[in-house]
């Protein structure tokens, strides 16, 4: 019979609530109160949340500050309890928290790295084993001989990722403690987990980053207000993320009237978005409304149709759009993306960026945009994302966002390339 469905953490309707007074003297009238009276108001910080994470897996968790992240995790690694249901852990847990969390600020480095073995059930002997390992990792000298309440944030967490990463825990906890590091420990922190998840280890991996999320992470999910909202592949939840980041999961459902194409002027080749020759059907859209994509085409050096470019041909894109009213400006934006959600090509016409945005547009009137580029990157399939926004006061407005709305091919008849980017490079050799 298979145990708890193979899955190394199970998460049953866990809520936690905390209890929130205005000032301390409510607190104290209800500790004294003969009548058992309330003065305070209850927060549910995690409300009823459920899931399973299967051994070996790498679960990403995304959410807004606040959302509830923190709190699940303090609950999976036992610094905190439920206020209700249940959580089952089955392996040796290591988790790198918010700054300080298992460190004992009195204590060095040293002593601390010894402290956490005890905490994890290691002997001093096994963690003398350990110790080198830890020691090459955090890189931090003599300091490792200091009290850890003079470390830097960069160092403190230098020394917890090695010691939380080289004890060989069954599963590894980070809570967006990576971001703390400077570019070269990050690299180093990242070709770590690799290695992890090359052995086989459970992950549980709390970031702002979303290329990191769609990177490494099997399966995301997606709390906000204590509550999950999503549970799937990374690409699809951070695309939910991003909609709910710019408020448009409540009340801003695209408002995108019925048009139809008869008597268009313009450019004949450019085809209905979808009905097209590179419409992906797994497309991602939402926006404010307002503002619609209706036709595209994508072109080869000749300028006829294509689907697929060799590696270095040059590609234009067309993007034909229609606004439901004037507007003084509106930005265009486009992105490359490969099929595992990385971002590769970002172009943004915004206030924020030194590209000029299209002026003086007319309400019902279609608009044309080209853009022209070299196709530098390595054989496989991509997508492209568009929108459209507008500026109001200090605030980006996005109109439309049609993420891997288009799907096109790059290929390579006579080189094998590896990375991402093709780049033309001159050696020289010299004697």
């Amino acid at each position: 019979m298979d145990t708890i469905d193979d899955s190394i953490i199970v998460v049953e309707n866990v809520s936690k609530s905390y209890k929130l007074y205005n000032n301390p003297i409510e607190r104290l009238k209800e500790a004294l109160s003969p009548m058992k009276r309330n003065f305070h108001k209850d927060f549910l910080a995690v409300n009823n949340v459920s899931f399973k994470v299967k051994r070996g897996e790498i679960l990403g968790i995304l959410g807004k500050n606040g959302s509830g992240k923190s709190t699940l995790l303090k609950m999976i690694t036992g610094v905190l309890t439920p206020t209700s249901g249940n959580i089952k852990v089955n392996g040796r847990v290591s988790a790198l928290l918010e700054l300080g969390a298992g460190f004992n600020m009195e204590y060095t480095g040293l002593e601390n790295i010894y402290l956490n073995g005890t905490i994890m059930g290691y002997s001093k002997v096994e963690m003398d084993s350990k110790l080198e390992q830890i020691l090459e990792f955090a890189d931090i000298g003599e300091f490792i001989y200091q009290p850890v309440k003079t470390y830097s944030s960069g160092m403190f967490v230098r020394l917890a990722f090695a010691v939380a990463i080289n004890v060989d825990p069954d599963i590894l906890i980070i809570d967006e403690a990576l971001s703390v590091g400077d570019v070269r420990f990050q690299q180093k922190c990242y070709s770590k987990l690799d290695a992890f998840k090359n052995a086989g280890k459970t992950i549980l991996f709390v970031t702002h980053s979303l290329e990191a999320i769609k990177m490494y992470c099997n399966r995301t999910i997606l709390i906000d207000e204590g509550i999950i909202k999503e549970i799937g592949q990374p690409k699809e939840v951070v695309n939910t993320y991003l909609r709910i980041l710019r408020n448009l999961d409540k009340k801003n459902k695209s408002k995108e009237a019925e048009h139809t194409d008869n008597e268009i002027p313009g450019d004949r080749t450019l085809q209905k978005i979808e009905e097209s020759l590179w419409y992906n059907k797994n497309e991602y859209k939402y926006g404010t409304g307002g503002a619609r994509i209706l036709r595209v085409g994508l072109f080869n050096e000749k300028k006829e149709v294509e689907t697929k470019f060799e590696v270095g041909d040059f590609l234009t894109l067309k993007i034909e759009f229609v606004t439901d009213e004037d507007l003084d400006e509106l930005f265009f934006g486009f992105g490359i993306r490969n099929l595992q959600g990385q971002d590769l090509i970002v172009y943004n016409a915004t206030p924020n960026f030194e590209n000029y945005p299209i002026r003086k547009i007319k309400k019902n009137k279609r608009y044309t945009v080209q853009v022209k580029f070299k196709v530098n990157l390595i054989p496989g399939d991509y997508t492209i994302a568009l929108s459209l926004a507008r500026q109001e006061d200090d605030e980006v407005i996005q109109m439309q966002i049609r993420y891997d709305a288009l799907l096109f091919k790059i290929y390579s008849l006579q080189k094998l390339y590896a990375g991402m980017f093709v780049q033309d490079i001159d050696v020289t050799v010299f004697d």
